[in-house]
């Protein structure tokens, strides 16, 4: 059968050139745009090694005029009192300051660490308080240390996977020392290894480390402040917060604002998302094009062979076997198209020319993409096809005849 319908498709080849061409070069089209879409979903689902929902920043600011009227000592004691003004409020479940690299704003803040002064390994670092675990919800494989809130060093220290990997040979055990590769005084013990972590959902993995909060932070600084709100307490919880805290003062902090992590989700994410919002729209594009382009020809084709049709079926040709050779001609059309489109893909692919912003290009990728590609491309032509072999299955022979 299939050497018959090979036959066929190359008798009428001149009327299957174009939709060969159209079905080629919308499988390299459709391909790219897929496998944009997979490397963006796939990142979009892997754990980010922290969790930010129902956790909210509280946004504390300095009065200008009183910002010099304060020792470093009192200084702290005034952040500190507004911190534990704001961790008693109702419906808060946890609350911690932290300074560094922050979730879902531009910019990071890096140091380098070492084991032996000669290798150095960069690292997004995160200045925190001990509650910061809880809030985030950082993954961690052990409890967090009893003495993190300690003020000399050595001092313990979290790391993420990725940074533990490049610090240390073999497998990491709690307790092992390293350094800041260019402050080498300031020595920290291994008291954590937490999962791998990301900036953001659609980043790649990068090398983190936890460690507790300079003291400069508190007495020359400005930390951030964020609270997880229990989910039951999270409904209206910023405007709540805001009426009840709009006065909120002590020494030159006051309250400012608050902003849900959410929030700062879907604004960090909108260049992304407005990425694929037009990748999904040219996808649509494609898939109505293959739909509309199939059933067209094949009800056309179908027309102009009416009188084939009918001849077959009044020699003895069942109405399925006339079905499935007109959808079995579809597909092979669409496989004599897939087979040199896969090798432009293969070259593209070869050639990194893909997005790989967020995933490397692996084997895996390509394959997926292409299988992906395939299976809706052919369900396409199938849907296309269905309708016009449909009506051809039920053609009355002598009423074919006639007409022919």
């Amino acid at each position: 059968m299939v050497t018959s319908l090979l036959k066929q498709i190359w008798n009428k080849r001149r009327a299957n050139g174009w939709l060969w061409a159209e079905l080629f070069v919308v499988f390299v089209i459709l391909w790219y745009v897929i496998d944009f879409l997979l490397t963006a979903f796939c990142a979009s689902v892997e754990p980010k090694g922290y969790d930010t929902h129902h956790v909210y920043h509280v946004s504390i600011a300095v009065k200008p005029t009183q910002s010099g009227e304060y020792t470093p000592e009192q200084w702290s004691e005034n952040y500190l009192q507004i911190f534990r003004q704001v961790k008693e409020y109702a419906g808060v479940e946890s609350a911690c300051y932290y300074g560094g690299t922050i979730p879902y704003e531009d910019g990071s803040m890096f140091q380098g660490y070492t084991v032996d002064s000669i290798h150095r390994y960069m690292a997004n670092i995160r200045m925190v308080s001990r509650e910061f675990f809880d809030v985030f919800r950082v993954e961690i494989q052990s409890p967090v240390p009893n003495n993190w809130d300690i003020p000399d060093y050595p001092r313990p220290a979290v790391i993420s996977q990725d940074l533990a990997d490049s610090l240390f040979t073999g497998k990491p055990q709690l307790g092992q020392s390293f350094f800041d590769y260019y402050e080498p005084e300031k020595k920290y013990i291994l008291g954590g290894i937490s999962a791998r972590t990301k900036l953001t959902e659609y980043d790649r993995y990068e090398p983190f480390i936890y460690v507790p909060v300079e003291d400069w932070m508190l007495t020359r600084w400005v930390p951030m402040l964020s609270v997880r709100v229990r989910p039951e307490a999270d409904r209206n919880f910023a405007d709540r917060f805001t009426a009840d805290m709009r006065k909120l003062a002590i020494g030159p902090f006051y309250f400012s604002q608050i902003r849900s992590y959410d929030e700062a989700k879907e604004i960090f994410d909108t260049q992304t998302n407005n990425y694929i919002r037009t990748s999904l729209a040219i996808l649509s594009f494609f898939v109505f094009n293959i739909f509309l382009s199939v059933t067209g020809t094949f009800w056309f084709r179908t027309r102009k062979r009416r009188g084939e049709i009918g001849l077959r079926m009044s020699v003895g040709a069942s109405r399925k076997q006339i079905f499935s050779e007109l959808t079995g001609e579809s597909i092979l059309i669409l496989l004599i198209a897939v087979l040199p489109a896969m090798l432009v893909c293969f070259h593209i692919w070869w050639a990194d020319v893909t997005v790989n912003l967020w995933m490397d290009a692996t084997w895996l990728r390509l394959l997926a993409g292409i299988g992906c590609t395939f299976g809706l491309m052919l369900v396409m032509v199938l849907a296309g096809v269905w309708y016009p072999a449909r009506r051809a299955m039920k053609t009355e022979p002598a009423e074919a005849l006639h007409e022919e």
